[in-house]
């Protein structure tokens, strides 16, 4: 059997009473987290123009564009709300395999939930909890690192997480869903080229996927079919996109039973996921020593591979970013704002793209290779300080802040972001989609949620 069909029938019966307590828990806090990174990327560089082109396509105005306002038509407003949740950076992330499996599955599912009507919020869940798992497990099974293979996993599974979430509000049976799982295979891309050149283009690509996912579950709904065998056949996914080097086992290993989402972390700084670690050793270090950014004299950061390739490489642009997404994938700028600002919040990483204090500190850091770890995703780094006066400063950190081992406060996250809206939204409607969402088996209808923020 190929994997696609194992998925189609895994979301076709997924019902929301065998999903565990502590899923449905986390599923609610990547909700709310994902709706507040999106309130903030409405104000990010070139979102206010996809929000004016998606208005100009018209259509049935069935869905909510968030912090713009208005209803566009299902596919458009999931492209347009999709884009804007993983703009910033500062979306969850899958620290087992690299990717944010949520931009992509929740703007899709509030999309198409809007244009059914009357979806409940225990139907939501449901569906987010299927989109994300075959998210993560699609990504867990990649052998080739992303930062080496160019392809960008947030966007290519993005598609099959969300065709898997659209399908299940539809509610699809397992043949459609399998069809739906192939006409997403028929648009599934995404690279990083983006990145490499800081193109605002990066952001879109999670936009694509969750258009994309909804897209192929309407298709299927009306009787279009995609091929069945979509991941494991000599032309499917795995074997055309990775060469056939992946591993098949956590693809269904315990599927219905062990949920993934719970080991999905959230991020307290808006950059790249590989930027956490050195910066909560950096901090820990300023705080801790009272350092002052004119006192030091040089930084040695020591990192794996990815981060070295993604975050480090090239160096001179890299210490010099020139546009938003330069700096998200820049590890001397974030330390550098660390450093200055003696914190890292959206506001500080914004308006340090100008401060000369940090631009100057970039060029003091310098990263090393830490060969003996794993090469690959978010690992251990060391920082070393050291002073004008000669004094060093080290530390290690195992895990970034936001996992599983070190929680952060999600609302209080959704409140600032929510200061970043393009147009102020009002207090009331803030904390009364905290308080739906915290309560969201008990919610009738979800498009009361999501219009509260439009």
């Amino acid at each position: 059997m190929d994997t696609a069909a194992a998925f189609a029938r895994f979301t076709s019966e997924l019902r929301y009473e065998s999903i565990p307590r502590e899923a449905v828990e986390v599923i609610e806090m990547h909700i709310l987290d994902v709706l507040g990174v999106a309130i903030a990327g409405s104000a990010f560089p070139g979102n206010k123009e996809l929000v004016e082109l998606v208005r100009e396509f018209g259509g049935r105005e069935t869905s909510t564009i968030i912090a713009y306002g208005g209803k566009v038509p299902s596919i458009h407003a999931a492209l347009a709300n999709g884009s804007m949740a993983n703009a910033w950076e500062f979306d969850d992330v899958y620290d087992g395999a690299p990717c944010h499996p949520a931009c992509t599955v929740v703007p899709a599912s509030f999309a198409i939930a809007e244009q059914v009507g009357e979806v409940s919020g225990k139907e939501l869940i449901t569906a987010v909890a299927a989109g994300i798992d075959i998210v993560c497990r699609m990504t867990l099974a990649a052998r080739l690192p992303a930062v080496k293979s160019g392809w960008g996993l947030t966007a290519i599974h993005g598609y099959f997480g969300a065709a898997a979430a659209a399908s299940k509000i539809l509610r699809l049976d397992e043949d459609r869903v399998s069809d739906a799982f192939g006409i997403a295979y028929c648009q599934a891309s995404g690279n990083i080229q983006n990145v490499k050149e800081g193109a605002l283009s990066k952001g879109l690509q999670p936009g694509f996927a969750a258009r994309g996912g909804i897209l192929s579950a309407l298709l299927a709904q009306k009787g279009i079919t995609g091929p069945k065998n979509s991941l494991d056949a000599q032309f499917g996914l795995y074997h055309l996109y990775f060469g056939g080097d992946y591993s098949r086992a956590p693809l269904t290993a315990e599927l219905g039973k062990r949920f993934e989402v719970t080991k999905v972390s959230f991020k307290p700084y808006a950059c790249c996921r590989l930027n956490h670690v050195p910066l909560d050793a950096t901090l820990g270090l300023v705080k801790e020593h009272d350092i002052q950014h004119q006192d030091v004299r040089d930084v040695r950061v020591f990192i794996n591979e990815d981060t070295f390739l993604l975050l480090c490489h090239p160096l001179e642009r890299k210490c010099n970013p020139l546009t938003p997404v330069d700096a998200q994938y820049s590890l001397p700028y974030n330390m550098a704002v660390a450093l200055v600002r003696k914190r890292h919040t959206l506001k500080d990483f914004w308006e340090c793209m100008k401060d000369p204090a940090v631009l100057e500190l970039t060029r003091k850091i310098t990263p090393k290779l830490m060969r003996e770890i794993d090469p690959k995703g978010v690992q251990p780094a060391i920082v070393e300080i050291r002073t004008k006066d000669g004094r060093v400063y080290s530390r290690r950190a195992e895990f970034a802040s936001g996992s599983p081992q070190s929680p952060i406060d999600i609302a209080a996250k959704f409140r600032d972001c929510a200061s970043f809206s393009v147009r102020s939204l009002p207090e009331r409607n803030i904390e009364r989609v905290i308080e739906l969402i915290s309560r969201l088996q008990e919610v009738d209808d979800v498009s009361e949620v999501i219009q509260l923020l439009g």
